[in-house]
């Protein structure tokens, strides 16, 4: 029964997981924005790397920061890579698999997982130890920031919104004539 614990612990990580990122794909597909999340390779050398290795000013930045995008883009491949490992073990259950292919893919679904649970921890204590970012805790529940905020941090963003809201504001108004 010491067992089953950390057994059915694993399969309901699976299940948020899968939930999580079929619910996160899904509605970027159906919304085709998408492309706002994935990296360029402007976001990944300019703004994350130039930004946060090498101390470079970048202020090219929309809803979503560079390093955000680029973690995003580590998180996929991060989930892909335990999802496909997972699947060759689980695999192995109804078809008789060699068994360097399940050890070399146990060690690689370890290493995946392991890799992934360090980023979210890490992502996690970015926004909680950093002061700048602690704003940012409430966003997550009520999924708003402030103008200022969105100003400063996400100019091209705060652009977009401004253009958005002038567009609305004369639709609204010829609308009304």
């Amino acid at each position: 029964s010491g067992f089953m614990f950390p057994m059915n612990m694993h399969f309901v990580a699976l299940v948020v997981t899968l939930f999580g990122g079929f619910y996160f794909l899904t509605s970027y597909f159906i919304f085709k924005k998408l492309g706002t999340l994935v990296p360029n390779s402007k976001d990944i050398i300019h703004g994350t790397i130039g930004k946060y290795i090498l101390r470079k000013k970048w202020t090219s930045e929309s809803k979503y920061l560079s390093s955000q995008k680029s973690s995003f883009l580590l998180f996929a491949i991060l989930g892909l890579g335990q999802l496909a490992t997972g699947g060759i073990k689980v695999a192995a259950h109804v078809w008789n698999l060699s068994p360097s292919l399940m050890s070399i893919s146990t060690v690689l679904h370890d290493i995946f997982t392991l890799l992934f649970l360090i980023l979210l921890i890490e992502h996690i204590l970015f926004v909680v130890l950093i002061k700048k970012h602690r704003v940012l805790l409430g966003s997550w529940f009520k999924r708003t920031v402030t103008e200022e905020y969105a100003r400063t941090e996400h100019p091209l963003w705060h652009t977009e919104l401004q253009k958005q809201k002038l567009t609305e504001t004369n639709t609204e108004g010829t609308n009304n004539e």
